[in-house]
C-alpha cells in the first residue's frame, strides 16, 4: 500500500509494526498501513466532513467536523506514550465501553475517536466515536445504531478511509 497524502505527517514510531498480543485480529489494508507507517502524526490537525460520509471537502469554519489529530502505532518499548495502539484501547475504558466490539486507531486532543470495527457484521468499517459522558449503550454499536449520533459511519474498509481523507479532508 502506497499513501501519497497531500497532508503533511510524520511517522510516530520508525521500527516496523508487529501486532500485539493483546489486540484481535485486524483487517489486512489496516495491517498493511501499520505495516509502512507504524502510526502517523498530523502535522495540522485535519477537518473530516462526517455528516456527509466524506463526500465534500469541509468549509470553514470547521464546526461540524471531526477533527483529526493522529493514526496511532505500536511501540512496545514506551508503554506510557499516549499514541500508542495498545494504551489508547486501554484509556478512559475504551475497550470495556465497546465490549471489543471496536478498535480505536486515531484521534484528536479532544477524546473523538477514529473507531475500526472488529464485528463480524461490519469488519473493516471505519465510524468517528465522540467522546460520551457515560459508556454507549448497546443499541449504539450494534448494526445501524450509529445513526443515532454514537457512531458515525466514515468509510466502509481503511483503504477507503484514506482514500478519501486524501480527498475530503482538509487541515484545520
Amino acid at each position: 500500500m502506497l499513501w501519497n497524502s497531500r497532508h503533511r505527517f510524520r511517522r510516530l514510531y520508525s521500527s516496523e509494526f508487529r501486532q500485539p498480543k493483546e489486540l484481535p485480529i485486524l483487517p489486512d489494508d489496516y495491517v498493511a498501513f501499520l505495516n509502512q507507517f507504524n502510526g502517523v502524526e498530523f502535522e495540522t490537525d485535519l477537518a473530516i466532513e462526517f455528516c456527509s460520509g466524506m463526500n465534500r471537502v469541509p468549509e470553514e469554519p470547521f464546526e461540524d467536523c471531526f477533527m483529526l489529530s493522529v493514526l496511532y502505532g505500536h511501540c512496545s518499548d514506551q508503554e506510557d506514550n499516549f499514541l500508542d495502539l495498545v494504551r489508547c484501547q486501554q484509556d478512559y475504558g475504551f475497550w470495556e465501553w465497546n465490549s471489543g466490539k471496536l478498535v480505536s486507531i486515531g484521534g484528536n486532543h479532544s477524546f473523538n475517536e477514529l473507531c475500526l470495527s472488529i464485528r463480524e457484521s461490519d469488519f473493516g468499517c471505519i465510524y468517528r466515536w465522540l467522546w460520551p459522558s457515560e459508556p454507549p449503550l448497546e443499541s449504539d454499536l450494534i448494526g445501524e445504531g450509529w445513526r443515532n449520533g454514537t457512531l458515525d459511519i466514515l468509510a466502509s474498509s481503511f483503504s477507503e478511509f484514506l482514500e478519501k481523507l486524501e480527498h475530503f479532508a482538509v487541515p484545520s
